[in-house]
């Protein structure tokens, strides 16, 4: 199952995620950011609850001790600036196989980060290739595959 459906233009992204708060509860319906916990301290579940304090407006409370940690706590957004939005963009247009410079000039997230983002989302989708059972192509789709990942030429 795909992030967006197969023939989702930009229009639709900016109506599919009008503000941070469609984009959070996206990422958290697919699993992107935390919607369960268990408290470290005391070992109870933890409840999702609004906090206009956070970057995400939400955070994993512990039913017992009132710990609260992050959304993104455990996921590879933990330490990151931009907003869920941001990135739900920048993965929209990382799918439509847009170079470093167009990600960067699209979303306004940094060279360094764009690097580190696109390098990151093509270790899953290799990691999902590799370990699934995962046809490619289909009926009216081509599939391009650079021989560059596969076949290492000689130099003699």
């Amino acid at each position: 199952m795909s992030m967006f459906p197969y023939n989702f233009s930009l229009f639709s992204f900016f109506k599919a995620f009008p503000d941070e708060t469609h984009a959070v509860e996206y990422m958290l319906q697919k699993g992107i950011l935390r919607a369960l916990g268990f408290c470290e301290v005391c070992q109870r579940g933890m409840n999702i609850q609004g906090n206009l304090n956070k970057v995400d407006g939400k955070t994993l409370r512990c039913t017992k001790c009132k710990r609260q940690i992050s959304v993104r706590s455990g996921t590879f957004l933990e330490n990151s600036k931009i907003t869920a939005r941001e990135f739900l963009l920048f993965l929209y247009h990382w799918s439509n196989d847009s170079s470093i410079e167009q990600l960067h000039t699209y979303t306004g997230i940094s060279r360094p980060v764009c690097i580190d983002y696109a390098n990151f989302l093509r270790e899953i989708a290799s990691w999902k290739f590799e370990n699934f059972d995962t046809k490619l192509g289909g009926v009216g789709r081509i599939v391009q595959i650079d021989e560059s990942v596969i076949y290492r030429p000689k130099y003699n």
